[in-house]
């Protein structure tokens, strides 16, 4: 399966990226890469995404930011969060 982050669940076209947001987005993706680090690992297949920066997910345009990476390619706390999970 595909992983993307939603933080944007309602759509609402007047929302934007806060440092909360950031936050919560941080929380999952760490949240998502410990649970992967604690199986055995003869269960740790991976984890998908299509794509990397947040122009190439399907919710950008909702909008929202999905990805680990932003719109150039720069890391962002979702990415912090991937890493911290696997620690």
């Amino acid at each position: 399966s595909e992983l993307d982050v939603a933080v944007n669940r309602d759509n609402d076209k007047q929302i934007a990226y806060t440092n909360e947001l950031k936050k919560l987005q941080y929380e999952r993706y760490m949240t998502v890469a410990s649970v992967m680090a604690s199986l055995q690992e003869k269960q740790q297949y991976g984890i998908t995404m299509w794509g990397v920066g947040d122009t190439d997910s399907y919710l950008y345009s909702n909008p929202d930011w999905p990805l680990p990476f932003d719109e150039n390619y720069q890391r962002k706390k979702a990415y912090d969060g991937l890493i911290d999970g696997f620690k």
